[in-house]
């Protein structure tokens, strides 16, 4: 077990927002199929393995209309029609193009802005979905998601974050029905996320979320 998570990398967890467009390079022409809490969801790796994201089948076939394949970038806009989601996506550049620098991108797509310089007002407290989008954000995972990828054990860890960051995120919206409001940690979720991997590593039940 020490050796294997010795081979771990940290990766940015992408996480599309409403009418905010987001600019991912795909690593490979598919994505990584597993059952998630709504049915069936995709896991891509982006960016030259420095991240992951994960896609409903709706999202995964506007990205296959596109034709894009691996070492392409595409735009991503999601939306939202009723309760929903609507996705917008587009091919910005082939594997045999250089990325897109940020001027590029706001003058194809006027008003665009990366999401780094979209802060949260201060002073106020956090919502649930701001928690969420932070927390998000923050955590980082490291997913084995094709054959030859870092560790057998890396996409154990990467369930484990991403169960821990929804459980924490019921605990929160109960809390709040109680008139208790808190935001949820990086720290929360990594100590959740590592108790419920060395469960596994013991007893190998990763503790999915229910």
């Amino acid at each position: 077990m020490q050796q294997a998570t010795q081979n771990y990398t940290p990766r940015e967890v992408i996480t599309p927002i409403v009418g905010q467009r987001t600019f991912v390079r795909l690593d490979y022409d598919e994505p990584k199929e597993r059952q998630g809490r709504y049915g069936l969801e995709y896991q891509y790796t982006l960016n030259n393995n420095t991240a992951i994201m994960w896609l409903d089948g709706k999202a995964k076939e506007a990205i296959e209309r596109t034709g894009a394949r691996a070492g392409d970038e595409i735009s991503i806009l999601k939306g939202k029609q009723g309760r929903a989601n609507t996705w917008q996506i587009e091919l910005v550049s082939d594997a045999t193009e250089p990325p897109q620098t940020q001027e590029e991108h706001a003058n194809k797509w006027p008003g665009w802005e990366p999401q780094q310089r979209q802060a949260q007002p201060a002073q106020r407290p956090a919502t649930q979905q701001q928690a969420r989008r932070q927390a998000s954000t923050r955590a980082a995972s490291m997913p084995a998601n094709h054959p030859g990828e870092q560790s057998p054990l890396a996409d154990t860890w990467c369930m484990c974050l991403r169960n821990a960051t929804i459980g924490l995120q019921r605990f929160q919206a109960e809390a709040k029905l109680q008139g208790f409001e808190f935001e949820i940690g990086f720290e929360d979720i990594r100590s959740l996320a590592t108790t419920t991997f060395i469960n596994f590593c013991k007893y190998g039940n990763a503790g999915g979320a229910r």
